[in-house]
Formats: structure tokens, C-alpha cells, sequence
């Protein structure tokens, strides 16, 4: 998804932090429905990580 994530960003002026939800159909097609900017969820084991960059990104 990242090519989806750098056109949504760019829709928006080239945004440094993007987070994009997706969902899909029975028919498998999938869609964005919603876009998040600095407001995302951080999930996984990389949360520390991603919140170090996104610290020294906005730092």
C-alpha cells in the first residue's frame, strides 16, 4: 500500500506523516476510507520504533 499512502500524500500537499485505513469488499476490492495525518494507531511490535521516528521527524 505504500504507492496508495505516497498519492494520498501528495493529494494533500506531500504530508511527512500519513496513515491510510483501508477496508474490502466480498467482491474483494479494496477501499480507502479514511485518511489520517499525525492522529494514527500504532499497532504491531514496531510501535516504539515508529513513535522514535516519528519523534525525530517532528522534533
Amino acid at each position: 500500500y505504500r504507492l496508495w499512502v505516497d498519492e494520498v500524500s501528495q493529494l494533500f500537499g506531500g504530508l511527512d506523516i500519513c496513515a491510510i485505513e483501508i477496508v474490502q469488499s466480498k467482491d474483494g476490492k479494496e477501499y480507502i476510507v479514511q485518511v489520517n495525518d499525525c492522529c494514527m494507531q500504532l499497532l504491531g511490535e514496531s510501535q516504539e520504533e515508529d513513535r522514535r521516528c516519528i519523534s525525530e521527524l517532528v522534533l
